[in-house]
Formats: C-alpha cells, structure tokens, sequence
C-alpha cells in the first residue's frame, strides 16, 4: 500500500472502480482500503477510516456518495471523504434475507 503519483502508487487485488467527480475511486481489496486517484494529478490517495474488503462500488446519482460492498454489508463513504456508515446488511451476520435498512 502506497500512496503516490501514477507507477509509484501501489495496489493489492484491485477488484473495483468507479468514477466519482475529478476521482476515480477504487476498492484496494488486498489492502482492505478505499483509495481514491485524482483525475487531474493521478496522484493516489487512502481514503481515512474506511476498512473494505469488497467486490463492488458505486456513485450516487446526485454525486454526493460511494456505496461501497464490504465482508456482508454495504457502507456509504461521503463523497467529501471521510463520513462512512452502515448502509444496509451487518458487519456479524451473513445470510439472505429482506427488509429494512438499518442505515438509512
């Protein structure tokens, strides 16, 4: 994992990506990070206090989140970096089953 501007950046098993304004936001999932590439820069970036192990994400229509998959839960990240929270699923409990979300 390390952070950097084009070649010097480094990865683990990226699995995911998605364009999200000036960013293309990607999940890390060897490294268990949301890392964030600045369009304009190419600069690579870890997103602070998002642990993700996932195999999905995606933008918002109105740009103003990423909800990104992780172990049996969706989380929402703010698009301005850093806000995360439990958006549907549970971080204890696997399974199937239908009904509300528990984040909103």
């Amino acid at each position: 994992l390390v952070a950097g501007e084009g070649g010097d950046a480094r990865f683990s098993s990226p699995s995911a990506a998605a364009v999200h304004g000036d960013a293309v936001f990607v999940v890390d999932a060897g490294n268990l990070k949301l890392r964030k590439v600045d369009a304009a820069t190419g600069w690579t970036s870890t997103v602070p206090g998002v642990s993700v192990d996932g195999q999905g994400i995606a933008s918002s229509m109105d740009g103003g989140a990423l909800f990104v998959t992780s172990r049996s839960a969706i989380v929402r990240v703010s698009a301005s970096g850093g806000f995360v929270e439990l958006f549907a699923g549970s971080f204890a409990v696997t399974g199937l089953s239908d009904g509300p979300s528990n984040g909103g």
